[in-house]
């Protein structure tokens, strides 16, 4: 099926739309949102974009192919890596700007394969860059679904540490709401990558322990969790590491 693609911003985030071939008065009908990781034919959204067809803001010569719309749409990226830099200040991670462990974790999204190129991989880029803001600043919740979406949010609420007396307990807390989230299990896992990478080349045996430690935790909530491709392939490469950490 041949669609034009669209970006209009509703609720004040930049969206993508979809539409079969024609003119969108004759194929409204055929009209659809990305949202929360999906293709929605959400009634509020939709009416957004028709409200805007109707005033003249946008029209069939605004429409664009696929590549374009999302060459278009990674600026969310960009906005989310300011963001991030912005929220977490002078924070440190070791003795590096924390930026550097955000970095890391991209470059592990970027040595598996996942590259920004889809609705879906954007949304991971944005949410590896913001993956730490509710738990290590002072970030609010409306902050993220005003500037990024409820996906976003949800993926980064879900790797947010729970309530508890001590890491364990806080950990085991998270894992119950990481589990019902496939997008937000990629990125916990790159970043227990990237974690226990820096840990190795900076050889602190401290965190390499910690991290060989928990790592039967986190198996134990991802089994026969993962549906996606992309969490087994770096579910298995974590494992990897860590068993080469044992021998």
């Amino acid at each position: 099926m041949e669609y034009k693609y669209y970006i209009s911003s509703h609720n004040g985030i930049e969206t993508l739309y979809r539409i079969k071939e024609g003119r969108i008065g004759d194929s409204a009908g055929t009209l659809e949102s990305f949202q929360s990781g999906g293709w929605s034919n959400d009634l509020n959204s939709i009416k957004s974009f028709m409200n805007k067809y109707a005033a003249g803001w946008l029209d069939e010569n605004d429409a664009m192919d696929y590549s374009i719309a999302i060459g278009a749409l990674r600026k969310k990226i960009d906005e989310a890596r300011s963001f991030a830099a912005e929220k977490h200040g002078n924070q440190k991670y070791g003795k590096f700007p924390y930026e550097v462990h955000l970095i890391n974790v991209i470059n592990v999204l970027i040595s598996n394969g996942i590259l920004p190129d889809t609705e879906i991989n954007i949304d991971l880029w944005s949410s590896a860059w913001l993956h730490d803001v509710l738990e290590d600043t002072d970030t609010a919740r409306d902050e993220i679904i005003d500037r990024f979406g409820i996906n976003i949010f949800e993926i980064v609420w879900s790797l947010t540490d729970g309530k508890g007396e001590n890491r364990k307990e806080k950990k085991q807390a998270m894992y119950e709401r990481l589990i019902l989230n496939q997008n937000a299990i990629i990125i916990k896992l790159a970043d227990r990558i990237a974690n226990l990478q820096f840990s190795i080349i900076n050889n602190n045996q401290e965190k390499i322990k910690l991290y060989a430690d928990e790592n039967e935790d986190l198996n134990r909530y991802l089994a026969n969790r993962i549906t996606e491709r992309k969490g087994l392939a770096l579910l298995d490469y974590l494992n990897g590491l860590i068993d080469k950490m044992k021998l």
